[in-house]
């Protein structure tokens, strides 16, 4: 069988011309191989390490008397990966302390979690406090009469939403 060409030969500057273009057309698809490769790295790198790390727990502040002050509404969720997110903001490292701190808290608050404990609320807090992780909730005040793990509670909310977040309280 005889080989039939479908383009005529071209000669001198017209075929240099020609195999400058297939020649950036290979290099450019050869970049573009490249990048699909190195995205593709990165995503399984990502894959490995990269996994979202999943909250202990939630701690939602609310001012309840005029003394709290501006700003003292909070949302913190505190992930298992050492950060924290104060009010919807992006993750902010935790300082080691209280990544143990937090760790521990939620091993021992996890009982009043479960029975969804409500201590009573008397008059002349400051702020009301809404625990919350997979297992359930609690709420308290800050005058409620409560177990040691739950006045830790307000302590650790303190120290994070000023050393992670930067807030005043």
């Amino acid at each position: 069988m005889r080989f039939v060409r479908e383009r005529p030969l071209l000669a001198g500057a017209a075929s240099r011309a020609l195999l400058g273009v297939r020649a950036a057309r290979m290099r450019s698809r050869a970049l573009l191989a490249s990048a699909v490769l190195l995205v593709g790295v990165g995503v399984g790198a990502g894959g490995c390490g990269g996994q979202i790390a999943p909250d202990l727990f939630e701690v939602i502040r609310s001012p309840t008397g005029p003394s709290s002050g501006p700003g003292a509404a909070l949302d913190l969720v505190v992930a298992d990966d050492g950060t924290a997110r104060c009010n919807g903001g992006p993750s902010r490292a935790l300082p080691d302390p209280l990544i143990l701190e937090s760790r521990t808290l939620q091993r021992d608050i996890d009982p009043d979690l479960l029975r969804h404990a409500r201590f009573p609320e008397p008059p002349g807090g400051v702020y009301a406090y809404r625990v919350r992780d997979q297992d359930g909730e609690v709420s308290f005040s800050d005058t409620s009469p409560l177990p040691a793990e739950l006045k830790r509670v307000e302590g650790l909310t303190l120290a994070a939403a000023q050393q992670a977040c930067g807030l005043a309280h």
